[in-house]
């Protein structure tokens, strides 16, 4: 092979890595590639050897160009994770998650190398004893090639072919793609999932036994979100989903209500322009059945509650939000759903504030999604035949 050969051989090698490859967000060993979509070229996998080595190059210069900014390492050390200083303020996420790479070097490592290289100030070493941790148990996801991807993009997005690249379609598209796979896959109130990060970002202070048992059986169970899809249309209701929820680090957001009762009124409410609709009734006595075919109780009056939730944070009206998340609070069936959750996951039984009430809300609302966005994965005929459905009677009498 010439050098120009090898030259080039090299520049597509980069070039993949940089478009193709992204780090997920996990130390895990994963035992093999898996697929984590059906319709999509999308891999989750452990990094492999040569690209390990190109990746702790690119972890190393931005940890160096980050701890640059601090005179010492001494004084980056030796901060918490809250008291860096305002004048940091730029830098302040990334700081914070150095000294989280740094504690978890010295949790398994001997510390007697980076210590000297924090009293010496060698910020050099330091920043390759981090990168370091980067290894094969690194995971990653793989898009094997973006054309299907851009091709719907394009659709999607009503966009030129160049305009993929210059508006970062690729990565938001990647972002929500997970997103959603982690909602569904993953119970979110243990582990948040899969999470595309810069590359010098690590945040090991969220990992546990809990978390890794957590993955092992997301991998395991790997429902794809993307299964009900069969023609062109199905696409775009695909993107539809994907770009519906955005990722938050807090599950209790509002937003994520009106998003989940937004996505099942997609799936199940058949709109008539000729004739007025009951959306309501409709979506409440639609739900309740679904939930019931997978022996998921649930009563109307709480689908009518969440359902008045929505309508009131849709219009803005903060304080009647409030009075009506009270008013929720106080329902049986609140009760009875805090009684499971405070077993299951440990929710005070004694909620008080609305954050929590509305953390129990989301909760709910968070697995009656999950049970219907799966069943339009697993059958969507049989959804599509609820979503025609109008009248009471023939909504309580359907039989799949």
């Amino acid at each position: 092979m010439t050098i120009e050969e090898e030259l080039e051989v090299n520049r597509r090698f980069h070039k993949y890595l940089k478009d193709n490859i992204f780090i997920a967000h996990y130390y895990f060993k994963v035992k093999k590639e898996t697929r984590i979509s059906k319709v999509f070229p999308i891999y989750i996998r452990n990094i492999k050897e040569p690209e390990i080595d190109e990746i702790r190059d690119s972890i190393y210069k931005r940890i160096f160009s980050l701890v640059s900014v601090v005179p010492t390492l001494k004084e980056l050390v030796d901060y918490s994770y809250y008291d860096i200083p305002d004048k940091y303020i730029a830098f302040i996420e990334e700081l914070r998650d150095i000294i989280d790479i740094y504690k978890e070097y010295k949790n398994n490592n001997n510390d007697d190398y980076i210590n000297k290289a924090v009293i010496e100030n060698d910020k050099k070493s330091f920043s390759l004893y981090l990168s370091s941790l980067y290894d094969d148990k690194t995971v990653i996801v793989e898009v094997k090639d973006w054309k299907k991807i851009d091709k719907y993009l394009k659709i999607y997005f009503n966009c030129e072919e160049d305009e993929i690249e210059t508006n970062d379609y690729r990565y938001y598209f990647l972002e929500r793609y997970l997103n959603l796979y982690n909602l569904i896959n993953f119970d979110l109130r243990i582990y948040r999932g899969f999470e595309i990060m810069d590359s010098y970002r690590y945040n090991y202070h969220f990992r546990s036994k809990e978390h890794d048992q957590e993955f092992k059986r997301a991998l395991t169970k790997n429902q794809y979100i993307d299964s009900f899809v069969e023609k062109q249309e199905d696409y775009i209701e695909l993107m539809y989903f994907i770009f519906l929820f955005e990722r938050s680090s807090f599950l209790k957001e509002r937003k994520y209500i009106v998003d989940f009762i937004t996505g099942l009124e997609h799936l199940l409410v058949k709109y008539d322009s000729e004739e007025k609709t009951n959306i309501e009734q409709q979506f409440t006595l639609k739900v309740r059945k679904c939930c019931g075919l997978e022996n998921y109780p649930i009563p109307i009056n709480e689908l009518t509650d969440l359902y008045d939730l929505r309508s009131r944070i849709v219009h803005g009206n903060f304080k009647e939000i409030n009075r009506k998340v009270d008013k929720i609070s106080n329902k049986k069936w609140y009760k009875d759903y805090l009684k499971k959750a405070n077993i299951k996951f440990g929710f005070s039984p004694d909620v008080k504030n609305t954050d929590e009430k509305e953390d129990l809300i989301y909760s709910r609302l968070y697995e009656i999604f999950n049970i219907i966005y799966i069943q339009y994965c697993n059958n969507k005929k049989m959804i599509l035949k609820i979503q025609k459905l109008k009248e009471k009677q023939e909504i309580d009498s359907f039989i799949n």
